[in-house]
């Protein structure tokens, strides 16, 4: 599990850790962090990511769409990968 949560987390660096301290992180009461970087479109209903505090730390991450940070969508699968 802390292998998993070690990619999730490279992934985060990976999408660009500038992002990681603009105004689209939140931390709750909990300690549970709400990750969504400029750089991808936001979600009206859910963020693309959560990092979640115990021994080892966690990142849930949501499904992605092929969207760019204005809501459109590139033409074909490859584009939007």
């Amino acid at each position: 599990m802390k292998i998993i949560a070690i990619i999730m987390f490279g992934w985060t660096l990976l999408v660009g850790s500038a992002a990681l301290a603009q105004e689209r992180v939140s931390v709750n009461s909990e300690g549970i962090t709400t990750l969504d970087p400029p750089s991808i479109y936001r979600p009206d209903r859910y963020s693309h990511g959560k990092l979640v505090p115990m021994d080892a730390q966690m990142l849930f991450t949501a499904g992605q769409v092929g969207a760019d940070q204005n809501g459109d969508y590139a033409d074909g699968i490859e584009a939007q990968a």
